[in-house]
């Protein structure tokens, strides 16, 4: 029989964390084998014994033995901190300082657009600014790395363009899978013809408003807007299925029976809701005055005009008022909502002091044009009609604005605003009722005056007429009528109802015993149905069109006039519709992806 050799099994041994103890830690060569603190020594495999290890340590460093895990790893930190760096490290550190400095780049920009301030002002402003306060407060070093943030005037323009368009392209996105509403206005700005148009959409059961796109028109004619609009949804992807409702102001460009945009867009989408902005009308209606009543608004006009238009006149009123509450008067125009009643108001606020000031005119005018034109005016301002009926017109002006107010601003639905609406017209009649018994709790400044009976019956003529013209603008919203569970369902008898859905009445039942989602909707109103979307799509189907649609040009306007800030006498070159401010500015909700937009880039320090 022959003998068989048996080769001695060879043993692999590994790195243990009792290690430390006696001096090594883990190699950075190979993290199986012991390497010493001290000296660097890489122990083999055969010597990998602890008895091996810790003659090692007696023998060569004395002084570690029996020292804490404390003290080797104080040594690991000095001995990686003074470590010389390797060309992969030095690299990875570089790439890492620059990206922070390219996101801060993007940062600049991004507040550069949203305070509307030209690039340059990040080269010239914020980036000295910057380095001072770093100079000062933390040192030389801190300040050189500052240095290194590319903010030039170019720079700051590229990154804005790049985040508007990313920007846009999540909004899109989100447009091609959502329901949504538009909302559209057009407007002329340094003459030129710009469209702005914005969405309102649902999105992770919330509602998002964001401008959509702006586009510098040829013409404001219907069919220029038109094209605009579906070209754009179009070319972008964006179903026009999804499209429920679009608001407009009342030019006829927009809302033409026949060939106004809304009637081309409805050909091709007949199941949208058009909504002409209740703003408007409710300003349309102001307008609506009957013959005492213009007249009043004319003096009242002629007699502001007289302070305002002249430089000369302007600056005596105001030194003859350096004492009063108030200084100026306030100019009217016919393109601000809240322009005439605020006039009238101030008027009413100053009058004895504009009397005085007329009076005066009539003989210390500089000209005789203007003494004759003062003397005039004295003589019609200084009757008591025609101050009793100024007086009116500034509390009804207030009113007026008071409910423009409270139809302005973000997430505005047609449901409650058009509560609002029926409110001002139930008021109406019971302002008139009031002055017919001589009653003035709605109308201070008209009870300073003790007007004449001729005059309230003026008063309550023209209330009478107002309520008549807003029952004849407002008529599609007082006539709305949605399903009365959307508004209270916690008092909705789904079992009396007769005439309702029997699939929409088992979907309410099972909702009113859902005792999280009703008190959402108790908490949130109208917007606590954002959360019944997914349990149950049928209701959530039936509210969203109340959610989504636009009762307003609101958001319009107010992009209009953040457009006419960035068109300065010094950037009125500015062009607006390819660049990055204006969405930048205007942009609420959406989060710029900027880990995307820095991945594109090679970075690049300042130069």
């Amino acid at each position: 029989m022959s003998k068989v050799h048996k080769e001695k099994r060879k043993t692999t041994r590994k790195y243990q964390t009792d290690f430390l103890l006696l001096g090594f830690i883990p190699s950075s060569a190979d993290s199986k084998r012991p390497e010493c603190v001290d000296c660097g020594l890489v122990m083999t495999n055969v010597s990998m014994k602890k008895s091996k290890l810790f003659a090692h340590q007696q023998l060569k460093h004395p002084a570690s033995v029996g020292k804490e895990r404390s003290y080797f790893r104080k040594k690991v930190e000095l001995r990686q901190k003074n470590a010389p760096k390797t060309l992969e490290f030095c690299l990875k550190k570089a790439n890492e300082h620059n990206n922070k400095t390219l996101k801060v780049s993007y940062a600049v920009s991004e507040l550069v657009a949203k305070v509307g301030k030209p690039h340059t002002i990040a080269e010239r402003l914020v980036k000295p600014a910057m380095l001072i306060c770093a100079k000062e407060l933390l040192g030389e070093q801190a300040a050189n790395i500052l240095q290194k943030i590319p903010l030039s005037n170019d720079t700051v323009k590229r990154r804005q363009i790049e985040m508007a368009e990313n920007l846009e392209k999540q909004l899109v996105e989100k447009l091609k899978v959502s329901k949504f509403s538009l909302q559209i206005d057009e407007t002329t700005i340094n003459n030129s013809a710009l469209l702005l148009t914005y969405v309102r959409y649902i999105d992770a059961m919330a509602i998002h408003e964001e401008m959509l796109f702006i586009k510098k028109l040829i013409d404001t004619r219907s069919d220029t807007i038109y094209a605009a609009v579906y070209d754009y949804l179009y070319d972008n992807g964006i179903p026009l299925s999804n499209l429920l409702q679009i608001a407009t102001d009342g030019a006829s460009a927009m809302t033409g029976k026949q060939n106004g945009f809304v009637a081309k867009l409805k050909k091709v989408a007949p199941h949208i809701l058009a909504i002409h902005c209740i703003i408007h009308r409710e300003h349309l209606c102001a307008k609506s005055l009957n013959d005492d009543m213009e007249h009043a608004l004319k003096v009242a006009v002629s007699t502001v005009n007289f302070v305002k238009a002249n430089a000369l006149h302007d600056r005596l009123f105001q030194h003859l008022c350096e004492h009063e509450d108030h200084q100026r008067l306030l100019m009217h125009t016919e393109v601000r909502w809240l322009s005439k009643g605020n006039s009238l108001v101030r008027l009413a606020e100053m009058w004895d002091m504009v009397l005085i000031f007329v009076h005066d005119m009539k003989t210390q005018a500089c000209s005789k044009k203007q003494k004759d034109k003062a003397e005039t005016l004295f003589s019609v301002i200084n009757n008591n009609d025609t101050k009793a009926r100024i007086f009116y017109l500034a509390d009804l002006f207030a009113h007026v604005n008071q409910l423009n107010m409270t139809l302005q601003g973000r997430n505005a639905n047609l449901i409650d605003s058009a509560e609002k609406v029926r409110s001002f017209l139930n008021k109406l009649c019971l302002w008139k009722m009031h002055l017919q018994k001589n009653e003035f709790a709605y109308f201070c400044n008209f009870a300073k005056t003790a007007p004449s009976s001729e005059v309230i019956a003026s008063c309550t003529d023209h209330l009478k007429c107002l309520k008549e013209d807003m029952t004849r603008r407002f008529k599609d919203i007082i006539e709305m009528n949605p399903p009365s569970w959307i508004i209270d369902i916690a008092h909705f008898d789904v079992l009396s109802e007769k005439d309702i859905d029997p699939i929409i009445a088992g979907e309410l039942l099972e909702l009113k015993e859902n005792k999280v989602l009703m008190k959402n909707i108790e908490r949130d109103g109208l917007y606590g149905w954002m959360k019944v979307e997914s349990i149950h799509p049928l209701l959530f189907e039936k509210v969203v069109p109340f959610v989504l649609g636009f009762p307003t040009t609101w958001l319009v306007e107010t992009g209009f006039s953040a457009t006419n800030d960035l068109l300065t006498k010094k950037r009125n070159q500015l062009q607006i519709e390819k660049r990055g401010d204006l969405r930048l500015r205007l942009n609420q909700d959406l989060e710029i992806q900027l880990d995307k937009l820095i991945d594109r880039h090679q970075e690049q320090c300042s130069h």
